[in-house]
This record gives structure tokens, C-alpha cells and sequence, in this order.
């Protein structure tokens, strides 16, 4: 019974002390970014030492084709307000997501590079308004609501 009331008491006296500060709607953000990982991510075997003189023979990389014109945009003087569809990890996942949007017809898709992030952007504009605007509507095209506008 003295254990129960000790606690309670613990309890009480914390309590008030999160009300003190109450939070600016200035403070809170809406960026939320998901991450589409590969469906088939298998643990590849551990080679054996027969196996390693095959792999070191093909270790050289395959040269990339001509025909993917994913643009990255490095960062440059003028800067836009993009619309930012997803944040990924690695550059080809980005990559996969530029081509299946540009197959939707959004030829302005690309990717931007940030914080070792590879972010992809749906449309661009001078003005945050525009964007703004843009990204209301894409919420409701693509059924996607984690949309976000950045400055890059």
C-alpha cells in the first residue's frame, strides 16, 4: 500500500510540470518521409573460397546506359522551391522513382542531393505560393499526402 501511494505521489508531482510549457504551432513541421525498401531483399550466401576467383573476375562494373537521363541537380546559385515526393537512401532507389513518375507523365521529375539524401522532385517553381498550390493538388492526384515543399 505505501509502494502504491509513493507512486501515485511520484505521478501527481510529474504531471503538472508538462502543462507548464505548451507547445508553439510554430514548432511542429509536416515532413514525413517513407521509405520504399525492395520486395525481394534476399541475404546473398556467403561465398566460398571457390566462388571468390568468379566474383573477383566480375567486379568490374557495368557501364551505365546511354538512355537514362535521371538529371541530379548539384547545388547551384538560383535556388527553387521543389516539390519533394520521396527521400531515399540510395540513388538508384531514387532513380526508380524519377522514371516511374516520368512514365506518369511528370517529365519534370529529378533528384536532388542533400545530406547524404537522394530526394526526389516532383515540379519546381520560383514562387512558394505556386508550389504551395501545386503540391494541394498533387495531394489529391497522386492520393499521397506526405508531400513537402523545400528550398534547394
Amino acid at each position: 500500500m505505501k509502494h502504491l501511494l509513493f507512486i501515485s505521489f511520484i505521478l501527481l508531482s510529474i504531471l503538472p510540470g508538462c502543462r507548464e510549457r505548451k507547445m508553439n504551432a510554430k514548432e511542429f513541421t509536416t515532413a514525413n518521409v517513407i521509405r520504399h525498401l525492395p520486395e525481394n531483399r534476399r541475404e546473398q550466401p556467403t561465398p566460398t573460397p571457390k566462388d571468390t576467383a568468379v566474383i573477383e573476375e566480375k567486379a568490374t562494373p557495368a557501364p551505365r546506359p546511354a538512355t537514362d537521363t535521371t538529371p541530379i541537380i548539384p547545388a547551384v546559385k538560383t535556388k527553387s522551391y521543389h516539390i519533394i515526393v520521396a527521400s531515399h537512401p540510395r540513388q538508384s532507389l531514387a532513380e526508380a522513382d524519377v522514371r516511374k513518375l516520368r512514365e506518369q507523365g511528370y517529365n519534370d521529375a529529378c533528384i536532388l542531393q542533400k545530406d547524404n539524401r537522394f530526394r526526389v522532385s516532383i515540379a519546381h517553381f520560383s514562387n512558394r505560393n505556386e508550389a504551395l498550390k501545386e503540391r494541394t493538388r498533387l495531394i489529391d492526384t497522386l492520393g499521397q499526402d506526405d508531400l513537402w515543399v523545400g528550398y534547394y
